[in-house]
């Protein structure tokens, strides 16, 4: 039996880096990266908007961009901004 709100261990210190990585824990998706100051920060692994899987993203500063529509988040997975300039938005390509 598994209990919420207990300590677990979500990764080795030296997997978790700039980048994103993602985890299920306790059936629960998780994105792990570091801030810019080196501490670990875990989030749910899904945007708020479509759900999208946050560790598709990219890290930007201490945020997580999502890669879907460019929302940011930081580490209390407030949304902070949306940017045109997003990942998802520069693959797009508009024909007709």
């Amino acid at each position: 039996m598994l209990l919420k709100d207990h300590w677990y261990v979500a990764a080795w210190a030296h997997e978790v880096t700039r980048g994103l990585l993602a985890r299920r824990l306790l059936g629960e998706p998780v994105v792990l990266y570091r801030s810019t100051a080196g501490d670990p920060v875990a989030l749910e692994d899904r945007c708020l908007h479509r759900r999208a899987p946050l560790s598709l993203g990219r890290v930007v500063g201490d945020e997580v961009e999502c890669g879907y529509h460019g929302l940011r988040y930081d580490a209390d997975l407030l949304t902070l901004a949306a940017h045109t300039s997003s990942a998802a938005a520069d693959r797009v390509e508009v024909t007709g």
